[in-house]
């Protein structure tokens, strides 16, 4: 029996190559979700490269300008208080290097504590948006880009949207190639 499916990956690719694009295809990817701040100084604050005072920003945008147009490609921005007014210049900057109209798009979530990481530096709970504040801003920036016609819809946020880390059927690959079930992961920190 063959199984026949499609999925997708969610990566900061630093790694990500045309190369590494027909690979995915290969598999049945169809498609790349990319986290990422929308400027090199956030890119540093928020993920720095571990053990070293560097951003990835540059090399990360790069990468998606490399391989536009191979793949479809969802940038993800986590909405926080650190980095909303800079994100429509981001919007303007992919417009204008021709990448939201070469099969990337963006989407705005809400930043999401990372429970799985044991050493959290707990001053990322100050980025955090309420609910109001996240909707109110959420809508401000995409009715922005609309009447400056970066955009040409306003996606509407799920407000119960979950990370994958929650499901069952989520999966990730560390450093060696081992896929790890992202739920077991949870529940294990947990100890549940």
């Amino acid at each position: 029996m063959i199984l026949d499916f499609e999925s997708n990956i969610i990566t900061n690719a630093v790694l990500l190559n045309e190369t590494v694009i027909k690979k995915l295809k290969e598999i049945n990817i169809t498609n790349i979700q990319i986290s990422i701040e929308p400027t090199e100084i956030l890119d540093l604050l928020s993920r720095p490269i571990k053990n070293t005072n560097k951003s990835n920003f540059n090399n990360t945008y790069e990468n998606i300008k490399n391989v536009a147009g191979l793949i479809p490609i969802v940038l993800r921005i986590a909405l926080s208080k650190r980095n909303f007014t800079q994100i429509v210049n981001f919007a303007i900057r992919l417009k204008n290097d021709n990448l939201l109209s070469n099969n990337v798009n963006f989407a705005l979530g809400p930043l999401h504590i990372p429970y799985l990481n044991s050493n959290l530096d707990f001053s990322i709970l100050s980025d955090v948006l309420d609910s109001r504040d996240y909707s109110r801003i959420y809508f401000s920036i995409y009715e922005e880009l609309l009447n400056k016609n970066i955009i040409k819809f306003t996606p509407y946020p799920s407000l119960y949207n979950e990370c994958g880390a929650y499901k069952s059927n989520v999966f990730s690959g560390d450093a060696k190639g081992d896929i790890l079930n992202v739920l077991k992961m949870y529940l294990k920190c947990q100890n549940l």
